[in-house]
Formats: C-alpha cells, structure tokens, sequence
C-alpha cells in the first residue's frame, strides 16, 4: 500500500508540474499578446524628454501621443524654454491631471536655448533609457513598445533609432518631398544594420529627429553638449555616442515628423562655409 500511494503521488505531482508548465505558458502568450512583451521581460522606466518654445499649437497632439502609448512604464519630463505664447498654460494641464509628467524651467523663466534646455531634461531623467520627443513631432501607439522589443532582444544596444514619417503644412511641402529622399537615403545606409560608426560621412545624420531616438541615459549624461551650432547638436552628441557603441534601428515608421515654416531646422539651415566648420570640429571631437 505504501508504495502505491507513492507512485499515485509521484504521478499527481507530474501531472501538477505538467498543469502549471502549460498554464505558465498561456498566461505568457497572454501577457504578451496583451502587452508586446513576456512576463519576465525587462520593462525598463523610460523617461521622455521634451524640449517646449512657443509651440502651444502643436503639444496637445505630442503629449496626447505619449498617453497613448501601450507602453506605461515611464516618465515625461518637459523643459520649457522661455515660451512666450500659452505653452506653460498647455503643460500644467497635463503636469496637474498626471503624476508622471513634470515641467522644469530655466531660472526666471528664462530661454538658454536648446543645449542647455535638453540637458536640464536629461539631468532630471530618473529612467533607464531617455526617448526624446520634439514638441511639434507626435508618435505612433506602439513606439515604445517596439524600442523595449529591440531592449530585450538586444541588451547591449545603447542607442536605438526608427523610420520616420515627414508631414506639416502646404507652405513645407517642398521640405517635405526633400525630406522623404533624405529618410529613404537613411534606409539605405542601415540596410546592413550596425555599419554607422564614427567613421562614417561625419556630416550625414543617420537620425534624422530627435523624436525617433532611445538613449541609454548614463551614456547621455556623459557626453559633450558644446556642438559648433545648435542646428547640429543631435548629430554632435551621436557622433560621440558611435565612438564606442553601434546604432541599432528598426525601419518601423514609428514617428511622425512635422515640417513647417517655424521649426527650427527650417529657419536654420548651413551653408558651405558653415558646414566646412562643423565638419573639422567633428574630427577633433572624434580624435580626442
């Protein structure tokens, strides 16, 4: 009798084991038809930084985006940089109504500009990664989601990129055309994923916006904000960044970037002279 009992035990406790095994299983592909992702997943706080000046027009549609995100884990940190216009009064709405978003400005309420603007946002950033978001760009649902898919499958990844989609109004609708060659250019080059390095066309920019980027946020705090002109700041901190890491993209157009009269690409724009300064401030920045 004792043995039997024994092996009726030994018998209930595989089919206990086999039960669990099989309902770990579904609850799994449950949570990762819910959610994007696996239950033991890593799910890292991403903190969003948001540079604000005069867009009031444009933020409802930027901060509705990040709401809509099927990613929750993170924080929205947004630098208002002097705006004139009613942008503090569109931020406080949302400062007011959500626990993770917060506003910082500069003292006196000053504007310093964009450098000094993104590493006030950056500094305040408690998440793992930092994703930027310009305040007149909007996201699609699922681009956290798909940067936190890229996190996992690629651990070692510290900076991450997606596909763009370029829009705005009729009166940019020629930066627009021009725009939709630059970003297919792009796709091009990182057909063969990884090949961006510090050595490649120092003056091309494989990101094209801010708001199509994941960084990895002791790496940011880190690196040089003193670019040679504003216009290329983006470019300066990635150069630095491919010193020693590789760029991991995915071509999923997860970002949608608005073209118009007043951005500051727009009204900003080199010429040749300019160009052959930034160029040989590139180089001495990569041969430090």
């Amino acid at each position: 009798m004792p043995k039997n009992i024994c092996k009726y035990g030994v018998f209930i406790a595989f089919l206990m084991l086999g039960f669990l095994s099989v309902s770990f299983l579904y609850l799994d592909l449950f949570y990762q038809k819910k959610t994007g992702l696996f239950l033991f997943d890593k799910k890292p706080l991403i903190s969003i930084v948001i540079t604000s000046y005069n867009y009031e027009q444009y933020l409802p549609q930027t901060l509705n985006s990040i709401l809509a995100q099927t990613y929750k884990n993170y924080e929205v940190i947004i630098v208002d940089d002097g705006s004139k216009d009613n942008s503090l009064q569109v931020i406080k709405e949302y400062t007011d109504k959500y626990d993770n978003f917060y506003l910082y400005q500069h003292n006196g309420g000053v504007n310093k500009g964009l450098p000094i603007s993104l590493k006030l946002g950056i500094d305040k950033s408690k998440g793992e990664y930092v994703s930027f978001l310009e305040s007149d760009d909007y996201w699609r649902e699922d681009n956290l989601i798909e940067k936190v898919k890229l996190i996992n499958k690629y651990p070692e990844a510290v900076i991450i990129s997606n596909g763009v989609i370029p829009f705005g109004e009729d009166e940019a609708r020629q930066d627009i055309v021009a725009t939709q060659f630059y970003l297919a250019d792009i796709e091009h080059r990182l057909k063969e994923i990884n090949k961006i390095t510090e050595k490649s066309d120092l003056l091309f920019n494989v990101i094209p916006t801010f708001s199509s980027v994941i960084i990895k946020t002791d790496v940011l705090k880190k690196l040089n904000y003193n670019a040679p002109k504003n216009s290329v700041l983006d470019i300066w901190l990635y150069r630095q960044i491919f010193i020693n890491h590789i760029l991991y993209h995915t071509p999923k157009t997860l970002t949608f970037w608005r073209k118009h009269s007043s951005s500051f690409g727009f009204k900003d724009k080199n010429n040749n002279k300019e160009d052959a300064y930034i160029l040989e401030q590139f180089k001495k920045l990569i041969s430090e």
